[in-house]
């Protein structure tokens, strides 16, 4: 599967989708962002995979690898890092 890039309208939340079950997301919050790394082990993460790769909800849009990539160095050179918390 190639690589499928996707956010949501409101600009706060990034996707880029690997393949089935496993995408990149990237949460803005302010001037601070998340980064994580989701591997769907559960049947409603996988429906939630293939409806960012199907566009198939309000909200959700196709950006461009280009436009995932801006972003990542835009946020690297502008916002802060927040660390995912460990358990």
């Amino acid at each position: 599967m190639e690589q499928v890039y996707r956010k949501y309208s409101n600009n706060q939340r990034f996707f880029k989708i690997l393949d089935d079950t496993r995408f990149h997301e990237i949460q803005v919050i302010g001037n601070k962002f998340q980064q994580y790394l989701i591997e769907a082990k559960s049947y409603p993460e996988k429906l939630f995979i293939q409806d960012l790769i199907s566009c198939s909800f309000d909200g959700i849009e196709a950006i461009s690898e280009n436009d995932f990539d801006a972003l990542i160095d835009e946020l690297r050179t502008n916002a802060t890092e927040i660390k995912p918390r460990q358990n």
